[in-house]
């Protein structure tokens, strides 16, 4: 209903698109600062944001506003107010940004979604900046597994015997069976040589997801309570074995 309120009423230029994409890297700036720091990492921004709706948005947030009420402000906002085209694009990101923040989705999936507003033209050109950043974030960490400087919480490398012995098929098999969030707290507490065993036994797209991750998190929280990593490795393991008497059966 809201979109094809929208859609009867507005019709965005090149230019509005332009224009608007700004808001797209602001919406994703706060989703890497909310991996980072959580909701109220966001609050900080609130006094430097000129858009009305935008330091609105991220106050509903960091008041801990009900994902459903939020939406019904902005429909709110959205119809009841005049906007020109571009400044009724601009709401709109605000408005999928925030509730897409507020469901904790990762800035990759939020820049996809964003983007998806702006038509097959721009796909490509929104959230430029942040796209840079992570493939800046992405190459340096495959150059600490490459020189042999990646580091990792002490007592966390439960998988290095075990990962050494499998072979490609077991990897890879095991790799369908297991959580996406386990493998990437049990790459966040192995040595480089048991990351590169994980990451060249998915495809590159679903490995630059998951080094995106591992660098856009607050690691020193994990290092200072390593009992989730340690847990995941387990479920790893214990997954491992189940497989591994499958198999032997056949």
């Amino acid at each position: 209903m809201l979109y094809t309120y929208v859609k009867q009423n507005y019709n965005f230029t090149d230019e509005d698109k332009k224009a608007a994409l700004k808001m797209v890297d602001k919406i994703i700036e706060m989703a890497e600062t909310t991996r980072q720091q959580g909701i109220l990492g966001l609050e900080r921004f609130i006094p430097t944001f000129e858009n009305i709706y935008l330091r609105k948005g991220t106050e509903l947030l960091v008041d801990g506003v009900h994902e459903k009420d939020i939406e019904e402000i902005f429909t709110n906002y959205i119809i009841f107010n005049n906007h020109t085209s571009k400044e009724m694009l601009e709401l709109l990101v605000i408005n999928e940004g925030i509730l897409l923040i507020h469901r904790g989705f990762n800035p990759n999936f939020i820049c996809e979604r964003l983007a998806s507003l702006f038509g097959k033209n721009f796909i490509e050109e929104a959230g430029n900046d942040y796209k840079k950043r992570v493939a800046d974030r992405i190459n340096v960490f495959y150059q600490t597994l490459k020189d042999g400087t990646k580091d990792y919480p002490k007592g966390t490398n439960l998988l290095e015997d075990k990962f050494k012995k499998c072979d490609a098929f077991g990897i890879q098999a095991l790799m369908r069976e297991i959580n996406p969030g386990d493998v990437m707290f049990a790459i966040l507490g192995s040595p480089g040589e048991v990351a590169e065993i994980f990451l060249k036994n998915m495809s590159k797209h679903n490995a630059d997801q998951i080094v995106d991750s591992l660098t856009n998190i607050n690691k020193q929280f994990f290092y200072d309570n390593p009992g989730t990593i340690i847990e995941a490795q387990n479920r790893i393991l214990d997954k491992l074995a189940e497989l591994e008497e499958k198999w032997s059966k056949k």
